[in-house]
């Protein structure tokens, strides 16, 4: 009977992958953040590019209307300055999805270490019961030979 192989690093092994997905969900979490914030300077963009298409239009009538370029002049102003504090906020974003991902990283090179000594050590307990069923075979065979060569003799001492 081949004995049961047991890892004993096995709980070792569970807890470096709970911590690797646990790190994975922060990453994807992190990649979404930087996600969003890009769309949101996209957005403050496009509304920037639209206020300067109606200042234009408003010249090329002819009309001017103070009060409105003035108000048009202040929320480009404001548009700018949410884009440059976005832009702030992107890079703080990227950094931290950059140290995310290398903290995932290292968790995957730990995981990946008790990985191949799992596979090292579950080779190796199948080399070493395959010896030990190798062994018992030979002595089997060993044994077979002996009784049926003191049969042959007729040695009916030797089969007992």
């Amino acid at each position: 009977m081949a004995k049961i192989f047991k890892f004993r690093l096995q709980t070792v092994e569970r807890v470096r992958r709970q911590q690797r997905d646990r790190l994975r969900r922060v990453v994807g979490d992190a990649a979404g953040e930087v996600v969003a914030v890009q769309r949101r300077i996209a957005r403050l963009t496009q509304a920037r590019a639209e206020s300067l298409g109606g200042t234009r239009d408003d010249l090329q009538t002819g009309l001017l209307d103070v009060p409105a370029l003035r108000l048009q002049q202040y929320c480009r102003g404001t548009l700018d300055r949410s884009i440059e504090n976005t832009q702030v906020l992107l890079q703080e974003r990227n950094a931290t999805l950059l140290e995310a991902r290398s903290k995932l990283a290292m968790a995957n090179q730990h995981l990946k270490a008790i990985e191949k000594l799992h596979a090292r050590r579950l080779d190796q307990h199948a080399a070493d019961v395959h010896r030990a069923e190798l062994a018992a075979m030979d002595e089997t065979a060993v044994q077979r030979y002996r009784t049926t060569d003191a049969f042959i003799r007729g040695d009916a001492l030797a089969t007992v």
